[in-house]
């Protein structure tokens, strides 16, 4: 049986994180790649630059159809800034983007193990 202090921690946990979770906040398209692509820490005219290259639209457009789980052609249809992209895509990508920091913090254990069972899932 489980103790009853138990059981109000755990309802407690989840109230948290559903909290946190309500208050998060949307995350458009541009913001998320230049997080993904490491050029948020940049000056505006270097991060400017970088999108202007080569590239740099198609590699955006491809990790926003991986994350967001959407054709490739859906994702390119949303503007040169993907500006048009669904709010509920916002949301996902917030959350993609709080557990990509996550992950790099979190010790190479724990991403082994988890890279480890979604192996497992898949065979």
């Amino acid at each position: 049986m489980v103790h009853p202090a138990t059981l109000r921690h755990k309802k407690m946990t989840e109230t948290a994180v559903l909290s946190i979770l309500s208050a998060f906040p949307r995350m458009n398209a541009e913001n998320f790649c230049d997080r993904w692509f490491g050029i948020d820490q940049l000056e505006p005219e270097q991060r400017e630059q970088r999108k202007q290259e080569r590239g740099y639209r198609a590699k955006c457009a491809r990790v926003l159809s991986i994350v967001l789980k959407k054709p490739y052609k859906t994702v390119d249809s949303w503007g040169s800034r993907f500006e048009t992209m669904p709010e509920d895509a916002q949301a996902t990508l917030a959350y993609a983007d709080a557990l990509r920091i996550q992950l790099k913090a979190a010790p190479d254990e724990l991403l082994d193990l988890f890279l480890e069972q979604r192996s497992r899932q898949e065979n």
